[in-house]
């Protein structure tokens, strides 16, 4: 047990180094040559570790300031500096370890991954954290609300200082917080009429299940654990998806039988692949940009065993279409901040830059003028994205609409939570709100042909 505790927090370390190096966690964690091999308890403790260490870093680092003697943990080498975080994760935030075998494997695997310089400066920073406990001082709420939240809560100060001056303190305080949960596994059932006889399959596999009450077509398992080996996952009855982004997925519908829908940026088929599932006699086409995404979606697509969808590696500013191609509806999920998932994507409140919102709401715009031509008239156009931040939501949607008179809001036709439904007709689910990630969407019924009434870049 104890060796392979020790691996555990390498196979963490590993997955660390890597997300600094610039890889995505899942992708990290994803590779064999981190957790293969291992068993089911390694594999859980070392993503827990992995996860949690990146969610609260900025805490963490905080701290690490204060007890090292030279000041900084960015002077440190890579391997020792994300082995302090570890360790300091564990004392810190992970009850289920005593702090004492915390800080003993976490030097073990820095002896092994950095040998005796390594192993001893961490033996000596964790073990004069237990010793003399954590330092105080960290900034006033009063007088720096924003650097107070970026400390306690673990956030790029800039993020806390953008939501602080657009929420206010309490609300920041609260979406912060959400951000820190551990979200349960959420699994989108893609077939209509399905979710009662999955939920009592998983019962039957020894899991719990509860159903969303942010999307009637997903089930929530709260211990989380490994999807592949549920019976449902491995029969293609299921999506892991969670429950905003499955509400934001079925704003598309009801559609006509037969429909023809083009989902762009369509990978890894969350919100397109369910339509296809729920659609006998219609078509999906999906395109997405990316080699590498789009496999995923194949992978997804092969074991729901759809034959009406149609895939393509494309870019969505430049669809490769005949001309006058027309579907019944376009998705158009649209590369974003992704600032209301930062529960599931422990990177990403790190990775994200101030200056990506505006890049991103101004991508998002060229891809919805790209793709309008294609909407059907009296067809519809979806838009949706996985962020919190107006620039990139309802400013991006408002402005589309001013210049292109052809489209018009709708409101969805499908029951939304409570909160969800703002005056504009548009669609936003909040995680300090509504307790899943943050996702939006705006429908765009094609109400005439013709030109567009004006466009200004």
């Amino acid at each position: 047990m104890t060796v392979a505790r020790s691996r555990a927090r390498g196979a963490a370390l590993a997955a660390l180094v890597a997300v600094e190096e610039g890889a995505h966690l899942d992708r990290a964690l994803r590779k064999s040559d981190f957790l293969a091999g291992k068993d089911a308890r390694e594999r859980s403790l070392a993503r827990r570790i992995a996860r949690g260490t990146l969610q609260m870093r900025g805490r963490i680092d905080w701290i690490l300031e204060r007890v090292l003697e030279r000041g900084n943990p960015e002077d440190l080498d890579i391997r020792t500096r994300n082995l302090l975080r570890i360790g300091l994760y564990q004392i810190l935030y992970l009850s289920s370890v005593p702090s004492r075998a915390a800080v003993h494997e976490t030097v073990r695997a820095a002896r092994e991954a950095g040998g005796e310089p390594a192993s001893r400066l961490v033996n000596a920073v964790l073990r004069g954290v237990l010793r003399e406990g954590v330092p105080e001082g960290a900034p006033s709420l009063e007088e720096d609300p924003a650097g107070h939240l970026s400390v306690a809560l673990s956030c790029p100060r800039w993020l806390a200082a953008r939501w602080v001056s657009r929420l206010g303190v309490p609300a920041t305080a609260s979406r912060l917080e959400a951000a820190n949960r551990t979200p349960p596994l959420s699994l989108r059932v893609v077939r209509d009429g399905d979710l009662d006889r999955v939920a009592r399959e998983i019962e039957k596999e020894g899991r719990k299940t509860r159903r969303s009450r942010i999307s009637p077509s997903v089930l929530l398992l709260p211990d989380g654990g490994d999807p592949t080996v549920l019976r449902s996952f491995r029969e293609g009855r299921v999506l892991v998806q969670d429950e905003g982004a499955a509400l934001v997925g079925s704003l598309a519908g009801p559609l006509p039988r037969g429909a023809r829908v083009l989902d762009c940026c369509a990978a890894p088929g969350g919100k397109g692949l369910p339509i296809a599932a729920s659609a006998p006699g219609g078509l999906l086409v999906a395109v997405d940009c990316s080699l590498w995404r789009m496999g995923r979606l194949r992978e997804n697509l092969a074991r729901l065993r759809l034959d009406n969808v149609r895939t393509a590696v494309a870019d969505a500013l430049n669809l490769p279409l005949r001309e006058g191609t027309r579907f019944d509806a376009v998705l158009v999920d649209v590369p974003c901040t992704g600032l209301g998932t930062l529960a599931r994507r422990a990177d990403l409140r790190w990775r994200v830059r101030e200056e990506d919102i505006a890049r991103l709401a101004a991508l998002a715009l060229r891809l919805l003028r790209a793709v309008a031509d294609a909407v059907e008239p009296g067809g519809l156009l979806l838009y949706s994205t996985c962020t919190t931040e107006p620039e990139e939501n309802e400013e991006t949607v408002a402005r589309f609409l001013r210049e292109d008179g052809r489209f018009r809001m709708e409101p969805p036709e499908v029951q939304v939570p409570d909160g969800a439904l703002a005056p504009d007709g548009t669609v936003r689910v909040l995680p300090e709100i509504h307790g899943c990630e943050g996702a939006f969407a705006a429908r765009l019924r094609r109400v005439r042909d013709g030109c567009a009434r004006s466009v200004s870049h």
